[in-house]
């Protein structure tokens, strides 16, 4: 046998065939039992995250418009989504005094039904928020 030929035989896939018909049964029922035990883990299995999203705001400015006007201090696009901007809102939405004040304006432990004298009105609060 030349190296060509062996080269050959070691790249065919044949002999993978070959193994699988020869042992056809096992490789089935181990694959079965596999898929069993694998399904009843993840169901067993808690659930421990949660996905979240942020969803950035959209422009104003249509689109078309951006893109036709010739104004370079028309920048619609580049202002949708910035990562920053999001943060910076998220934060101060998220304030302590921006939450007293808007609880405090719109009389939310009356309208969410709180209890201001109950354990932990507050957290209540902060839930329903």
């Amino acid at each position: 046998m030349d190296t060509n030929q062996k080269d050959s035989q070691l790249f065919s896939s044949a002999w993978i065939l070959e193994l699988y018909k020869a042992n056809r049964n096992l490789i089935h029922v181990i694959t079965a039992i596999s898929v069993v035990v694998f399904l009843v883990i993840a169901l067993i299995l808690p659930s421990e995250y949660r996905a979240t999203v942020i969803l950035f705001p959209a422009s104003n400015e249509s689109a078309s418009h951006t893109l036709l006007s010739g104004n370079e201090s028309s920048k619609g696009l580049s202002r949708f989504g910035e990562t920053e901007e999001v943060e910076y809102f998220l934060q101060v939405l998220y304030s302590d005094q921006i939450k007293e004040y808007i609880t405090h304006q719109f009389d939310l432990f009356n309208h969410y039904n709180i209890d201001t004298t109950s354990s932990y009105p507050k957290t209540k609060l902060t839930n329903k928020w």
